[in-house]
């Protein structure tokens, strides 16, 4: 028990001096990581809504989440909100009809 308890200790103590000088630990380079291809993947509420305008403009918010979903994109009707709110300060979203459209 003292072993394990030894061996603890010294991972912790070199696991805070390595990250008051800024590196990780050996340990955690050992976890899952995520690939490049990963990374590239999950896009953003607003680059899902400007996806969905440009294949079908005029499209309602909760549209908007039904043509994410079917592709397979997760988003939220909330964040599909706030990024046609934001989309829409800046000049890129404009209302078309019941539904929104891209600028263009």
């Amino acid at each position: 028990m003292q072993g394990a308890y030894r061996a603890g200790w010294r991972d912790a103590t070199a696991a805070m001096k390595a990250a008051t000088l800024g590196k990780r630990p050996k340990a955690s380079l050992k976890g899952p990581s995520l690939s490049a291809a990963d990374l590239k993947t999950s896009l953003t509420a607003r680059e899902i809504v400007i996806r969905a305008l440009e294949a079908k403009p005029g499209l309602e918010p909760v549209e908007i989440l039904e043509w994410a979903r079917m592709q397979g994109l997760p988003v939220s009707f909330d964040a599909v909100r706030q990024a046609i709110t934001r989309l829409g300060k800046k000049g890129r979203v404009v209302r078309s009809g019941t539904g929104y459209a891209l600028r263009g």
